[in-house]
């Protein structure tokens, strides 16, 4: 009798084969919301690990003599950077342009561009802690100091959108704990031509470097929204160096 009900209502039986034929889709989606749930949980981890141990560590380790505060040394590797590996002159732009330094740290590599009047910004999560130590605070001019933005680079500052024609992001991707939205934030910042200077490390070591955890998303990522026009393994003591063009057509999200 329970067979005949089973396969003798048409009804029914339609209703069972169109739950049938969506059973992938359903396995699919929730297994779609599970990875997003784990990656959330992940990123929640790593988020506060970053605030427990590795910005203290950065925070002391810019209060300590280190290469910043060799002129010498601190110019000549933004000289290396800026003028040998992306071939920028100091004058290379005009007043209409916009250039950020992301994750710039306690010091202005921006002075390489002195003679350019263009307009330029200056984003890191610690500037506020920088400007109380007295020998960082003498780098930052009154003019520097209007442009500082005290934020996590993962933070996406909205009148950014489009409007940057250069974006340092030097040894700032393996200090952070969201590498992937840095990367789409570069993307959102820039316009097609736009020019991008990007070093980072993969591998974790220590305090302060919590490293990046997908080297093949990281590819991923860079070609989606740009085109490679320099790549250099171990350049300036980095695993990879990155001379980017945003790319024509490339989604920001």
């Amino acid at each position: 009798m329970l067979s005949s009900l089973f396969y003798g209502s048409t009804g029914l039986h339609r209703v069972l084969r169109a739950v049938a034929k969506r059973l992938p889709m359903v396995r699919g989606l929730a297994l779609g919301l599970y990875r997003l749930r784990q990656r959330m949980m992940s990123l929640q981890r790593r988020r506060q690990e970053w605030c427990r141990v590795h910005q203290p560590y950065e925070l002391s380790f810019h209060r300590q003599p280190n290469y910043r505060w060799d002129e010498q040394a601190f110019v000549g590797d933004w000289q290396e950077v800026f003028g040998r590996f992306m071939e920028l002159a100091p004058d290379a732009f005009g007043p209409d342009d916009v250039i950020l330094d992301l994750g710039c740290g306690s010091r202005p590599a921006f002075d390489y561009f002195a003679a350019s009047p263009c307009q330029k910004y200056y984003l890191d999560p610690l500037l506020k802690q920088y400007l109380h130590i007295p020998q960082v605070a003498r780098y930052w001019s009154d003019k520097d100091r209007e442009a500082l933005l005290a934020a996590p680079a993962e933070e996406f500052i909205p009148w950014l959108r489009g409007r940057c024609r250069f974006v340092n992001c030097w040894n700032v991707l393996e200090h952070a704990y969201d590498w992937r939205q840095i990367l789409r934030n570069i993307a959102s910042y820039t316009f097609p031509s736009s020019q991008v200077c990007l070093a980072t490390d993969f591998t974790p070591h220590g305090a302060g470097h919590p490293g990046i955890d997908d080297r093949r998303y990281f590819h991923a990522l860079i070609t989606k929204f740009f085109r490679v026009e320099k790549e250099l393994r171990g350049y300036m003591g980095h695993e990879i160096a990155l001379k980017l063009v945003r790319n024509e057509a490339a989604a920001s999200s």
